[in-house]
This record gives structure tokens, C-alpha cells and sequence, in this order.
């Protein structure tokens, strides 16, 4: 077992600082970035091409920093990305020298077929390394292939920044550790966010995050989990004292040597209202392994489950140094309306929901790929619900029932009584809504949300905090 003042001591040593070159080599045809000038909207910066993505941040383009706000314009086919700089791929945006500090806005499009190829460089993704001021937001990376060595992920190999409202699917091989379905290291914050690709690594591997040193919260990741080694989990690979994961869960598969969990590996955080479902193996069959957690030398875990069935898993948690809060339940206690009686730590008003399997997160749209089929009756009322979370910086959801077919104004205020943005207005279907607003334009505070629906009037509060 590697303990984790070791781990530490070896990722100080493994920080390598990866340097962009002037030119972007693309095969034999190198593109220049100072042929790259972004167009504007409302002061973001518009990426429209495969190019352009690219260029994000290099200092040769005429109007791109790392510091700058970006947002796609259109879905883009990255599948050309493969024969890209004599086949090592796409160059990941920003290193630990110079780390992406801006806004990326996916618009809920779609980037598919990305490919990265490059066994001995560290910090793998679509985005290499993501600063502190950084933030990834509302993009579907589909169909990724990436190869990479340590601090890889999917979509970011190490964040400090604010990750939410992504998916990504694919592959992973990472040629060290950590790897992660999202992203490979979390200093940041992870939230609303899925992913179904299929991660392996030497050790520390998870199919969400590789390793969480932050919090992580409203996610789950469905990608099968191998680690060559040690701590591999179905969402996380390790967790450290400091770092949480609430309302979130795992159902891929977890293979590896040993310390292997259903939802982490290794965990010294603490952990909330979370699940797991996987089958959990060891390739000699005598690992620290559990339905939820493998090895839990500290951390803290209430209000989660296990599927005794599908994890294969007895015991909740291999070996754990202390008391713990969970519980292992079987299919059918798990699946459809059962969940509301037996999983009773999960909160069925405000942040679950259950389905025709096990519970979804009531962010979950049925029309998305990371959605499963939610049982949803018509309401007898209108209810607008408290937006979560709250307080937020600086996305958050809002919900709203309708018991009919109706016409809707859902608009925002601030304290003062002054329209901000208008969110809705329009005929919509009876049945449950969400919808999300985006309060990166405006200032720090408490902000009024006001449905009209069926001849009547509802608000809620909401607090920004910067």
C-alpha cells in the first residue's frame, strides 16, 4: 500500500511544466495561431472551428488569453484530431505554467471524437490544466480517445477551478495516475456533471475523478473503472481528508489489485447521501474491496448504500479505521418506488427522483445521454421550487411543477425590484421543469425569481456569491 504522505511526496516530483510552441503542428500542414482573430458577442470570445478551439489561449492569437471568456457556437466533429501533429493528436489547453483562468461555455453543444495520443506528457484533456479563476461549463465531450501519462482526465487533467453541467464518454489510459472520467485532479469543484467513459490507469482511478481533494457534488459516472494497481472507484479513485462528495453515485464496474470500492477506492473525505452499484473485483480476490468503499482509513460516511447483488460486495466497506453510517440493500429495495421507503437518507423532494432502475438526480433531462427514464406524475399544483444550489456561483437550477398545459414567464430581479434576465415565456406542457441561469454577468448578492403560471404568481429567493 502507498500511503498517502508518500503519494503526495511522489506527485511534487512528477509536476513536469508543459510549454505550448509558437506553432500548433497539425501533420505536415503546422497551423499558425496568429491566423486565428475569435469573433465576439457580449464580450465572449466564439469558437466556431475545430481550429479555434485549438487556439484557445495561445499567445499568437489576435484576441485570445487564457484569461478570456469563450463559448461554442456550434457542435464540432473533433474525429480529424486523430491524424493531428503526426498522430499524437490535440494539444490539451494550458499547462501548470500557464493554466486556463477563463470561461469555457459549451451552450450544451457537442464536441465528438477528440483524440489525444501522447503516452509521456501529463496533464491529458481537452483542457490540460484549469487555474483557480477557471471555470467548464454546460459541454458534451463524446466519443473522447485519450491517452496520456499522469494528472489525465477526460475533460480536464488538473482543475482548481469550477467544473459543472459536463458529460463525457469515451476512453481513458492513463500510463500513471490519477485518471478520472472528468478530471484527473480536483482542487476544485465538480458539480452537476456525468461521465460514461471507460478509465484505466496504473492506480488512484476513478470514472469521474481520479483524485478529489475538493468537493464534488449532484454527479454520477456510469464507464467501467480498472486500475493496474491500487484505488480505483466508480467515481473516485481517492479522496483526501478535505474533500467531500454529496449526492451523487456510480454504476459502472470497478476492477484492480487492491483498495476498491463501488463509489472510491481510498477515502479519507467525508462522504453524503451517495450509492453504488458496480461489480467490485480483484484480480486475486483478497483485496481491500467493498460494495462503496475499499479502505476507508478516516473519512466520515452517512446516508449512502450499496447493492449487495450487483456490487458482489458483502461488506459496504473493505477496511475502515472508523464507524460508518451505510447500508447494503438489495435490487429490487434499490429499483423503481422502493427507493423512497428504503433509501430513505436520499432527499425525493428536492434533489432525487426515482426511475424505472435505481434513483436519478432530479437535474437529469430525459432528452440528455446521461438521463435514465424518470417516473415523474402530473402535479396537482404549481410549485416553484428553491433553487439548488443555493447559494451558487455561478450556475444554478430552478424547478417548477405545472398541473396543466400553460402559458409562463419566469423571470429573475435583483433586491431592488430591477428585471434582470427573462428565463421563460412561452406555452409549456404540464409536468415537472427545470431551468438554469447563469449569473456570471452580475454581481455578488440576493436575487428574486418570479414564476407566473395559471393566472397566479409565485417567487423564491436565491443568493449569488462570488
Amino acid at each position: 500500500m502507498i500511503h498517502v504522505a508518500t503519494k503526495i511526496h511522489v506527485l511534487l516530483i512528477a509536476l513536469l511544466i508543459v510549454t505550448l510552441s509558437t506553432t500548433i503542428s497539425m501533420g505536415s500542414d503546422p497551423v499558425d495561431c496568429t491566423e486565428v482573430e475569435y469573433d465576439t458577442d457580449d464580450g465572449m470570445l466564439l469558437v466556431s472551428t475545430l481550429i479555434e478551439l485549438q487556439c484557445i489561449g495561445h499567445e499568437d492569437t489576435e484576441n485570445g488569453t487564457m484569461s478570456d471568456e469563450y463559448r461554442l457556437t456550434g457542435n464540432l466533429d473533433a474525429s480529424e484530431t486523430a491524424d493531428w501533429d503526426e498522430e499524437y493528436g490535440f494539444n490539451s489547453i494550458g499547462d501548470p505554467d500557464d493554466p486556463f483562468e477563463g470561461i469555457f461555455d459549451g451552450d450544451g453543444l457537442e464536441i465528438s471524437g477528440l483524440t489525444i495520443d501522447r503516452e509521456e506528457e501529463r496533464y491529458a484533456g481537452l483542457f490540460g490544466v484549469l487555474g483557480s479563476s477557471g471555470e467548464i461549463r454546460n459541454v458534451y465531450l463524446t466519443d473522447a480517445d485519450i491517452v496520456g501519462d499522469s494528472y489525465s482526465g477526460v475533460l480536464v487533467g488538473s482543475s482548481e477551478g469550477l467544473v459543472s453541467d459536463v458529460y463525457t464518454s469515451g476512453e481513458l489510459l492513463s500510463y500513471m495516475y490519477p485518471a478520472g472520467g472528468v478530471v484527473g485532479i480536483n482542487d476544485g469543484e465538480v458539480s452537476n456533471s456525468s461521465s460514461s467513459a471507460g478509465i484505466e490507469s496504473e492506480y488512484t482511478t476513478g470514472g469521474l475523478v481520479g483524485w478529489n481533494n475538493a468537493d464534488i457534488t449532484y454527479s454520477f459516472a456510469t464507464g467501467d473503472v480498472e486500475s493496474n494497481g491500487e484505488e480505483a472507484g466508480g467515481l473516485v479513485g481517492y479522496q483526501n481528508s478535505d474533500a467531500s462528495i454529496a449526492d451523487s453515485y456510480a454504476t459502472g464496474n470497478v476492477y484492480g489489485g487492491d483498495q476498491l470500492g463501488g463509489l472510491i477506492g481510498l477515502n479519507d473525505g467525508e462522504i453524503s447521501t451517495s450509492y453504488a452499484t458496480g461489480e467490485v473485483q480483484s484480480g486475486d480476490g483478497i483485496a481491500q474491496s467493498g460494495g462503496l468503499i475499499g479502505n476507508n482509513e478516516s473519512g466520515e460516511i452517512s446516508g449512502s448504500y450499496w447493492d449487495v447483488q450487483t456490487t458482489s460486495a458483502d461488506e459496504g466497506v473493505g477496511t475502515s479505521g472508523v464507524e460508518t453510517n451505510i447500508e447494503g440493500l438489495e435490487t429490487e429495495q434499490m429499483q423503481n418506488e422502493a427507493a423512497i421507503s428504503n433509501m430513505v437518507e436520499l432527499d425525493f423532494e428536492e434533489t432525487w427522483n426515482t426511475s424505472s432502475e435505481y434513483p436519478v438526480l432530479q437535474w437529469q433531462d430525459p432528452g440528455d445521454p446521461v438521463s435514465s427514464e424518470v417516473i415523474a406524475d402530473i402535479p396537482e399544483d404549481v410549485d416553484l421550487q428553491q433553487n439548488y444550489p443555493n447559494p451558487f456561483n455561478p450556475v444554478t437550477t430552478i424547478k417548477y411543477e405545472l398541473p396543466e398545459d400553460t402559458r409562463v414567464e419566469l423571470n429573475v430581479y435583483d433586491s431592488a425590484g430591477r428585471l434582470i434576465t427573462t428565463l421563460l415565456d412561452g406555452e409549456m406542457e404540464a409536468g415537472q421543469h427545470t431551468v438554469q441561469w447563469d449569473g456570471s454577468g452580475v454581481a455578488s448578492g440576493t436575487y428574486i425569481y418570479r414564476l407566473e403560471a395559471a393566472g397566479e404568481i409565485y417567487t423564491q429567493t436565491m443568493t449569488l456569491i462570488k
